[in-house]
């Protein structure tokens, strides 16, 4: 059975709008994820910095109504590097990385959740 998972998606051709991210509740791996961006003219969000993360759990939270756990995937992988993250849309090292504890976890080595 999938893990239901929502994704952050980043408006990168709309800047007057509210939120500059759209977050779908639906049932992807991050591969789904990642092309469904890329189909919309999206990307999965890139996270840089603390303000950033804040902005992003904070509607998370709003928008999935969930108060203490809420599982997104963002534009991070290691498919390049085994171990070593790199942003999606970039190609460049992850230097903010705020994991939970024991993640990422890789759980069968492919970003999938089964």
């Amino acid at each position: 059975m999938k893990l239901i998972v929502s994704f952050l998606l980043l408006y990168v051709y709309l800047v007057s709008c509210s939120s500059p991210y759209h977050i779908p509740n639906v049932k992807a791996n991050w591969h789904q994820a990642f092309d469904h961006c890329k189909y919309n003219g999206m990307e999965l969000v890139s996270i840089a910095n603390h303000v950033a993360y804040n902005q992003l759990t904070a509607q998370v939270a709003q928008e999935l109504n969930c108060s203490r756990i809420c599982a997104v995937w963002i534009g991070a992988n290691d498919l390049a590097n085994e171990g070593t993250f790199a942003w999606a849309a970039t190609g460049l090292r992850v230097s903010f990385a705020n994991w939970k504890s024991n993640q990422p976890d890789n759980k069968h080595g492919d970003l999938e959740e089964d």
